[in-house]
């Protein structure tokens, strides 16, 4: 039996994936009923169907967890952590609604030079 060894961050980065990954969706959800008040489309349904959207990336989130701690102790046959993966693919899609959120609260940021600003960020921390 193969024994799966995890570093000792892997602890502090579950839970720092778990706070952004909880951060992102309070941001999503507030921004997005922001964005419906602000276009006179808030709807106590819409708000419903999007907590339990929500709900569904921590159930997601909770069984790759689960998956993680089984591989501790049996050998699933791969080493990544699904939990990271599936956190870090939540965190992508939270933050690419947060943009369209706001981006419905003030349109002038779909013509403004912000998300230019964020890749010649990202570029320099590259270098």
């Amino acid at each position: 039996m193969r024994t799966i060894v995890y570093s000792s961050g892997m602890a502090d980065q579950t839970v720092y994936v778990t706070v952004a990954v909880i951060a992102l969706i309070a941001i999503d959800y507030i921004s997005g009923v922001i964005a419906a008040a602000y276009n006179g489309e808030l709807s106590s349904r819409r708000m419903k169907e999007g907590l339990l959207k929500k709900f569904a990336y921590i159930l997601i989130m909770l069984t790759c967890y689960i998956i993680d701690f089984t591989s501790h102790k049996v050998d699933l046959g791969f080493t990544i952590s699904l939990y990271i993966t599936v956190g870090v693919g939540i965190s992508l899609v939270e933050i690419t609604s947060i943009f369209e959120n706001c981006c419905k609260i003030n349109p002038e940021i779909k013509n403004s030079n912000i998300l230019d600003i964020i890749e010649n960020h990202k570029q320099s921390k590259d270098k």
